[in-house]
């Protein structure tokens, strides 16, 4: 018996989260269609002025990803060993020998 009930409160726990996912979900599409509305009714100069300024977020993410993350693993991997490494850091993979 005590089973069941443990399988039953399960089944309502897993439910309940599935409900917020789809909840989460909803919330998310409805905001993409707002802005989608919002773009669609803005003159060309308001979607060009937004849209630099969400390019420009990429960019100051993408340099902060460099600045630090990146940059950070390419000193590890200099650091690493005697090997010469500096094939790897210029973007070309693993390196092969010839």
């Amino acid at each position: 018996m005590a089973q069941a009930q443990d399988g039953a409160t399960d089944a309502k726990e897993e439910v309940k989260a599935k409900e917020a996912v789809i909840a989460d979900k909803n919330a998310a599409a409805d905001k993409l269609r707002a802005k989608l509305k919002r773009v669609q009714a803005a003159p060309p100069h308001a979607v060009l002025a937004e849209l630099q300024k969400e390019v420009t977020d990429f960019m100051h993410n993408a340099n902060g990803c460099i600045l630090g993350q990146l940059r950070k693993g390419l000193i590890a991997i200099k650091n690493h060993g005697d090997d010469d490494h500096s094939v790897f850091m210029a973007g070309w993979g693993k390196c092969r020998p010839i």
